[in-house]
């Protein structure tokens, strides 16, 4: 009877063990399952938002032909420059002035292409769609990104009444 208590734990370490092992085995077998699930979400969000901005900005398939070639370069274009200017230090209390100045100026110095880069891409999309609707693009992407933070901190939350959350609403909805 002594023994009983012995034999479950060793039984539960066991198991946990070779539940480790396994999931250690699957990860190592495949190392880019996790990068080809972020690939599939950004794919599903990039669709989103073309089908979100289409809509808000009332594009003719014309226009859509046109523009979104163009607006998929100037995105990727970002992306690229995004990725270039990540700070190689974050800011912290103890950061000496030399340091903080440094990451002022390059901070600058990526606005400053940022903002080159867009004037390059506005006046590409200017040639395709009227200023009308190109005004509106910036406003609707923000209301986009805005809706999907909403949307992924409700499913994250449990909240009900969202496609995807956890709970459902009752009534079966």
């Amino acid at each position: 009877m002594r023994l009983l208590p012995h034999i479950t734990t060793l039984l539960l370490l066991f198991c946990l063990s070779t539940g480790i092992s396994a999931q250690q085995a699957e990860t190592n077998a495949e190392p880019n399952k996790l990068e080809n699930m972020k690939d599939q979400a950004a794919q599903k969000i990039a669709a989103l938002r073309r089908g979100y901005l289409k809509d808000k900005l009332q594009l003719t398939e014309e226009e859509s032909e046109a523009f979104w070639p163009v607006y998929d370069e100037f995105k990727a274009e970002e992306k690229a420059l995004g990725r270039s200017m990540k700070p190689k230090t974050r800011p912290r209390k103890d950061i000496s002035d030399e340091e903080a100045r440094e990451m002022i100026l390059r901070r600058l110095s990526f606005e400053k292409q940022r903002l080159e880069l867009k004037e390059k891409y506005v006046d590409r999309m200017l040639d395709i769609l009227p200023a009308s609707k190109l005004i509106r693009l910036e406003k609707a992407e923000h209301s986009f990104k805005m809706e999907v933070m909403k949307r992924l901190k409700d499913r994250r939350d449990g909240k009900p009444g969202r496609p995807g959350g956890r709970h459902e609403r009752p009534g079966g909805r």
